[in-house]
């Protein structure tokens, strides 16, 4: 999570893409400047009710495991590692929220990208100690350094006005859409 708060060019460029040095100003034109701002606010639209729906999912997962007598530190660690799985096979092979609320070419571009951290942490509030406190906290900074830069500097994140979020330029080892159209 350091890694995510500290500018550093071993992170994919959908990471870094916060860091003005991982900015890259294209050519641009005014028009494709407002199709990128409508893009952003659809985006961020997406944003909420992505979140909105990893709150619903893991409040509904916590009640029925409290319901059930099984909510101990254990069933979160399991949660918490489950949702490590996904994410990366969300990045890997499938992510519904990219295709449900997202509506992005691939991850580079993703407007939630550095979510991950939260969202994996955030179950660990329930039951806490010093390691879990320590990871939301880090989480929370994630989060909040990612959603700052977006809102002082949206361009960083538009791919019609950073060159660097290019297929072109992409720099993601795993990236689908590279693999599947022969780069890499």
């Amino acid at each position: 999570m350091m890694y995510r708060i500290i500018p550093n060019k071993s992170l994919p460029i959908g990471a870094r893409k916060h860091f003005a040095l991982s900015f890259a100003k294209s050519e641009a034109t005014d028009e494709e400047i407002s199709e990128a701002r409508r893009i952003l606010r659809k985006q961020s639209k997406g944003a909420i009710l992505s979140g909105l729906s990893y709150l619903i999912i893991t409040s509904v997962i916590i009640y029925i495991l409290w319901i059930n007598s099984a909510l101990t530190p254990g069933a979160i660690l399991l949660l918490v590692l489950i949702y490590s799985v996904l994410d990366l096979l969300f990045i890997l092979f499938f992510c519904p929220l990219k295709h449900l609320f997202m509506k992005n070419r691939c991850c580079s571009t993703c407007r939630i990208y550095n979510w991950d951290c939260l969202m994996i942490c955030l179950p660990l509030i329930i039951f806490p100690s010093i390691y879990s406190i320590v990871l939301v906290a880090m989480a929370v900074i994630v989060f909040l350094r990612w959603e700052i830069a977006l809102w002082r500097n949206p361009h960083f994140f538009v791919d019609k006005i950073n060159e660097n979020l290019s297929c072109a330029k992409c720099d993601n080892a795993i990236c689908v859409r590279k693999t599947r159209h022969g780069g890499m």
